[in-house]
């Protein structure tokens, strides 16, 4: 007779056993799928970069290692398809549909972190880097491929005067971005990046192409303003640009005992926003033994002679390094924030986002939220046995700048933001280590290190409402939505859109891919 921890070990065996016999099936279809792929396309699709193709072989390389977060290049996809245009897309989706149990995924700019998004342990890797043009046609919208960075978009538009509402770091993707909604420089005066989408060039979970705006695919076209990437691939995101000149911008560097008046400063200026041409990225990094213990303030304007009276209070904190200036091109302003977004380490992001409270309430969630997160940066710093940088980032929402989203007139986001609710701000956090022994620490350490402001609001704040309320249930609206942008794997952005969205989202997702197609890659994915 077995004993009950035989029969558990047996029960576990068995179960891994069938764990690595759907694991193989699933590679066994990838396979066929990059080899039906391959034969349509040969001179497209690599399965390593041993390829006497040397072009094909360099793009290998850089899909499968050009990624933000190193840990992303850990997982080999059975093959990586690199398409030229939407029907070369279209083929892959309808070969993807003759094989169900094949993972895939598709690559952007591969700025997201988390694992799976972009990148495909086993399955077929879609890679758009070759679809990076733009263009500007006849009534200033520019067409973007897929593949683009946003200073590919923006130094192709210098030329001409015009702008996308697109990322203040120059590398970051168009793609992901977009669909995630994407705050902007240009936020302050013309929404997110998604309310310029005017319309999507798409290939649909049944291999289709055809193009989602408000009159055709309306469905698609209100999905994807913020709602992700789960309803179609988009290859081309047609998108309205606006007049620009030189601007002013660049970037500050502080020390510590800055603090209270930077967090004071970021308050004053998310609660009286009165300048739709400024903007900031107030960001925090620490390191182990106080090595570096910095605040580096992202700063813009847009107007070429310098900032307006609004940026008055942070330009009169006394700096450490000063790296602004006027009669600056906008693309190149985003091509030198490069320089801070460095690649090669392991990174996740999580995001949280808080009501800016009027008075000294707003000053003290600010700097509550700051220390606490400080003090836990320390603390695993000190426990682990990798390097690990933690940063974090105040990005303010000015209910002047989701005004300026519902005012575009392309049909607006998915965010669930709205100007009767007050003034926010999101938190970006970041950490960033060495090893891969680190991976379940470092997902630890950020979660643990973001609770606790969110916890301190809902306590000693519930029900304040936010500079600027005039409507809006707070114990909602005050910490919703998570950005998707910025949101980590376990967290939820699509259901903190609210429930009317979140379930008409759903609804178009199921509508539109039946068979599950979407539900096969990564992504903030629907439950029931």
């Amino acid at each position: 007779m077995w004993t009950n921890g035989v029969r558990g070990s047996i029960g576990l065996l068995f179960a891994l056993s069938l764990l690595e016999n759907v694991s193989a099936a699933n590679s066994s279809d990838a396979e066929a799928a990059c080899s039906a792929i391959s034969d349509r396309y040969p001179s497209q699709v690599a399965t390593s970069a041993l390829n006497l193709n040397f072009t094909l072989a360099s793009d290998y390389t850089e899909a499968r290692t050009d990624y933000w977060s190193a840990a992303n290049a850990d997982v080999e996809p059975s093959c990586i398809f690199f398409p030229g245009s939407a029907n070369d897309v279209a083929y892959a989706v309808q070969v993807l549909n003759n094989h169900t149990s094949a993972a895939w995924a598709v690559k952007g700019g591969g700025h997201n972190p988390n694992v799976g998004f972009s990148s495909t342990d086993g399955g077929v890797l879609i890679a758009m880097q070759n679809m990076a043009t733009t263009t500007l046609d006849d009534d200033n919208n520019a067409h973007v491929g897929a593949g683009s960075s946003w200073e590919d978009a923006q130094t192709t538009l210098d030329p001409y005067g015009r702008a996308v509402v697109g990322g203040r770091i120059g590398e970051v993707g168009v793609a992901g971005y977009t669909l995630g909604g994407g705050l902007s420089f240009l936020s302050g005066q013309y929404g997110l990046a998604a309310d310029a989408v005017r319309s999507f060039e798409v290939v649909t979970a049944e291999g289709e192409v055809t193009n989602a705006n408000s009159t055709s695919n309306s469905d698609l076209f209100y999905a994807m303003k913020g709602g992700g990437g789960q309803f179609a691939i988009v290859t081309t995101y047609v998108l309205q640009t606006y007049p620009i000149g030189q601007v002013w911008g660049g970037h500050r560097v502080y020390t510590l005992d800055k603090k209270d008046q930077i967090l004071s400063a970021t308050h004053n200026l998310t609660g009286n926003y009165h300048d739709d041409k400024a903007a900031v990225i107030v960001t925090f990094t620490t390191t182990l033994d106080d090595l570096i213990d910095i605040f580096l303030i992202f700063y813009y304007y847009n107007d070429p002679t310098g900032p307006g009276s609004l940026l008055d209070e942070f330009l009169a904190i006394d700096y450490l390094i000063d790296e602004t200036s006027s009669n600056r091109v906008f693309g190149e302003l985003l091509k030198a924030n490069d320089f801070f977004s460095l690649k090669g380490q392991r990174y996740l992001i999580r995001e949280g986002t808080l009501p800016n409270l009027p008075g000294s309430n707003g000053t003290d969630l600010y700097h509550h939220a700051f220390s606490s997160w400080f003090d836990l940066a320390k603390k695993y710093q000190t426990e682990a046995i990798d390097n690990f940088i933690f940063n974090m980032a105040f990005q303010p929402i000015p209910h002047q700048l989701v005004e300026a989203s519902q005012n575009t007139g392309n049909g607006g986001n998915r965010l669930g933001l709205d100007p009767s609710t007050g003034d926010h701000f999101f938190i970006e956090y970041d950490a960033s280590w060495l090893l891969s022994s680190s991976d379940s620490d470092a997902a630890d350490y950020i979660t643990n290190m973001t609770q606790p402001a969110q916890d301190y609001a809902k306590s000693t704040y519930a029900g304040v409402p936010p500079t600027n309320y005039q409507s809006g249930n707070v114990d909602f609206t005050n910490y919703n939505p998570v950005f998707m942008n910025d949101a980590m794997y376990n967290q939820d952005p699509l259901r903190s859109y609210g429930d009317e969205t979140y379930e008409r989202l759903r609804q178009i997702h199921n509508e539109r891919d039946p068979n599950g197609l979407f539900d096969r890659t990564g992504g903030f994915n629907f439950t029931e």
